[in-house]
């Protein structure tokens, strides 16, 4: 029983991590998004200074995000061990926990491939 009770603890908490990665990731993309239409837009009526301005924050947020990333393989093997030993917890809540955090690992890599797409030039 105590197994189990701290199997579901480790797991509540990984879904915390990657719950929190996800809102993180999430602002990293949002900014970048922004940032990129702005050298866009303001870059046809405000010149060369104002795009090399907007590309430095850009690459500043992207450098963030760079460093951040080696996170989700961390957390990718975590649960990738905890998967594997599954088979010693075997209750339902527990196999649901676990199929809820690999979902959400998994939107957390797709946010990090379109991250990835949003690289400043």
């Amino acid at each position: 029983v105590r197994v189990k009770e701290a199997s579901m603890v480790s797991l509540a908490r990984l879904n915390e991590v990657i719950t929190d990665n996800i809102v993180v990731f999430g602002i990293l993309k949002t900014k970048l998004e922004s940032l990129n239409s702005d050298i866009v837009r303001m870059g046809k009526s405000y010149g060369a200074s104002v795009v090399a301005a907007l590309s430095q924050e850009a690459r500043s947020f992207f450098d963030c995000y760079k460093r951040l990333a080696p996170t989700v393989s961390v957390i990718r093997s975590s649960l990738d061990e905890m998967i594997l030993s599954s088979r010693t917890v075997s209750s339902p809540e527990y196999q649901n926990e676990l199929r809820k955090a690999l979902g959400r690992l998994e939107e957390w890599e797709a946010l990090c491939d379109n991250i990835e797409n949003l690289a400043p030039q």
